[in-house]
């Protein structure tokens, strides 16, 4: 099962059967869930007993949704700033891209009190995908100003803009910095990063 972000005619995540016999793979449309007025969502992922969690930069916090719950806030998570989004395989823990605090956020769910904690590293985390031996790699970008970010997006201007990448151990929630490569016209601003054997691929996104 695919859950897929949607922006547009409306705000959504939609569901998307993918079968994978054959040369190529397709998918085929199942449904979707439309978010409640005012949040952008932004990050997603499948919870283990079904359902999906998802990001609301827009309201900073984030949000799960299942068959018989439907939408409801993740406590915890109000004015946390979250942008991507990891989750624990047992589903007790999620990995928080924490935008604006420039730090990764280990928030707890189904637990009482809520249990939080972060590291910083030093970028705006984008985000958040598992890497090997348990690690997470966060990925994102920095600039000199927080607004030379949009500048670089919408303008094209990007001195002095970094695409970073850190992987974060997270039973010792320390982070070390692997990838720190400067804006040009190949990579202007990194978002994501992925690990495809002994390499690091860095995606991103490109200005107007």
């Amino acid at each position: 099962t695919l859950y897929v972000v949607g922006h547009g005619a409306r705000e959504a995540i939609e569901v998307f059967d993918v079968d994978m016999n054959g040369t190529t793979p397709s998918l085929t449309w199942i449904g979707c869930a439309v978010a409640p007025d005012g949040l952008g969502l932004n990050s997603g992922v499948a919870l283990p007993e079904g359902g999906f969690a998802t990001t609301s930069p827009r309201t900073l916090d984030i949000w799960e949704w299942s068959t018989d719950a439907g939408w409801r806030r993740v406590p915890g998570s109000e004015d946390i700033g979250p942008n991507g989004l990891e989750i624990s395989r047992d589903g007790e823990w999620f990995y928080v891209g924490g935008y604006g605090a420039q730090s990764l956020i280990r928030l707890s769910r189904r637990q009482t009190p809520v249990q939080k904690a972060s590291v910083a590293v030093g970028f705006h985390i984008d985000n958040v995908r598992w890497g090997e031996d348990g690690a997470l790699l966060a990925a994102g970008h920095l600039g000199p100003t927080r607004a030379s970010i949009g500048e670089c997006i919408r303008e094209g201007q990007c001195d002095g803009v970094t695409s970073r990448v850190s992987e974060v151990d997270l039973e010792s929630l320390t982070a070390q910095e692997i990838v720190r490569y400067p804006s040009n016209d190949l990579l202007i601003l990194g978002t994501v990063a992925i690990q495809v054997d002994d390499e690091i691929w860095v995606g991103g996104i490109r200005g107007s």
